[in-house]
C-alpha cells in the first residue's frame, strides 16, 4: 500500500507571527515514515523544482501532514516531479 500524504510548506521573516506566513506550495509526497524521513528530502525537492531555499530572515515552516488513501485525481503515480531513494514528491500548488 502506498504511504502518500499531502503538506503545505509556508515561509514568513523571522521576526513575525505565524499569522504573517505565506503559503508557497502544497504537495504530496510517497515516504514511508513521513515525520523523519521527508522535511530534508522536501526542501530539496523545492529547491530542485524552482523554489530557492530561504535565507537567514525567513523561516520555512511545515503545515500539518495528513496521510491520504490514494493519490490525488491528476496525479500520475509513476511521474512525480523529484524524487530520490526516500521519497517521491508531487507538486499541487506552485508559488
Amino acid at each position: 500500500m502506498a504511504k502518500y500524504h499531502h503538506t503545505t510548506i509556508n515561509r514568513r521573516a523571522v521576526r513575525t507571527g505565524p499569522d504573517s506566513a505565506k503559503v508557497v506550495a502544497h504537495v504530496v509526497f510517497e515516504a514511508e515514515n513521513p515525520e523523519t524521513t521527508s522535511t530534508h528530502f522536501i526542501l530539496d525537492a523545492l529547491n530542485a523544482l524552482g523554489l530557492p531555499k530561504a535565507d537567514s530572515s525567513t523561516l520555512t515552516e511545515f503545515g500539518k501532514i495528513e496521510r491520504l488513501d490514494q493519490l490525488p485525481f491528476g496525479l500520475n503515480a509513476n511521474k512525480p516531479n523529484w524524487q530520490n531513494e526516500s521519497i517521491k514528491l508531487w507538486l499541487i500548488e506552485p508559488f
